[in-house]
């Protein structure tokens, strides 16, 4: 007797599919693991710092996890670095799939409030002129500059 068979399957426990759940939740779950990675870097900096005073190790470690998770940052523009952090990504969706699956809690998507239709706003008339004046300051100023040979 498997699971689905006895408490229903993912997709009416979770209220929708695994890939759509993914969709719904990939961003807050990369953002929690991106924060968690600079948390372990700043305290694994600042736990190196032994001997200084305790603001100036904190600040200085801040700091230093700071450019070293931007440097992790800039180097996601290549896939093979971001690799890891989409796994563990997926790892904590599919734990929290899991969790919601066998607690029985669907998952309800935020509602999108969209504004109520207004009247369109009159497209204002474009300026066709107004670079007479900027012309005429260049001019002057151009012309003040120079002729001294």
């Amino acid at each position: 007797m498997t699971n689905d068979n006895a408490s229903g399957s993912w997709r009416t426990r979770l209220g929708m599919g695994f890939g759509e759940f993914w969709q719904h939740r990939q961003a807050a779950h990369f953002v929690a693991v991106m924060v968690g990675v600079f948390l372990a870097i700043w305290i694994s900096v600042g736990s190196t710092m032994g001997d200084m005073h305790w603001l100036l190790a904190v600040l200085l470690s801040f700091f230093v996890a700071l450019i070293c998770f931007l440097l992790y940052e800039l180097s996601c523009f290549l896939i093979v670095p971001l690799l890891p952090v989409v796994l563990v990504t997926t790892l904590t969706i599919a734990l929290e799939a899991w969790w919601r699956a066998r607690t029985n809690r669907p998952y309800v998507p935020p509602q999108v409030v969209s504004p109520p239709p207004s009247a369109p706003v009159p497209v204002q008339p474009k300026k066709h002129g107004g670079w007479l004046i900027p012309l005429t300051i260049g001019l002057l100023i151009g012309s003040s500059w120079g002729g001294d040979d």
